[in-house]
């Protein structure tokens, strides 16, 4: 998705993390989400870790849906064009 980055040098299992686009932050991304698209968002990690600002961890299980999964990536890529 233009704008995002999966920050990963090794392979995941479910839990991986995103680099947000840049000026944008994970509370605005989250709160974009939530409004328009009754997504819950990541968790931004910079709260934590602040070397992490501008990077939300993300998890999918077997639990989500391809559906789900593709309405979430949709939504994330309306969220960087409308908030950048």
């Amino acid at each position: 998705i233009e704008g995002y980055e999966v920050w990963a040098d090794r392979t995941f299992f479910n839990e991986f993390v995103v680099k947000c686009p840049t000026g944008v932050s994970v509370s605005d991304i989250n709160a974009f989400l939530m409004d328009e698209y009754d997504i819950i968002g990541g968790y931004d990690l910079g709260q934590d870790y602040p070397n992490l600002a501008n990077h939300m961890l993300l998890c999918c299980t077997e639990t989500n849906t391809r559906a789900e999964i593709d309405a979430l990536a949709e939504a994330l890529a309306a969220a960087a064009a409308e908030l950048t």
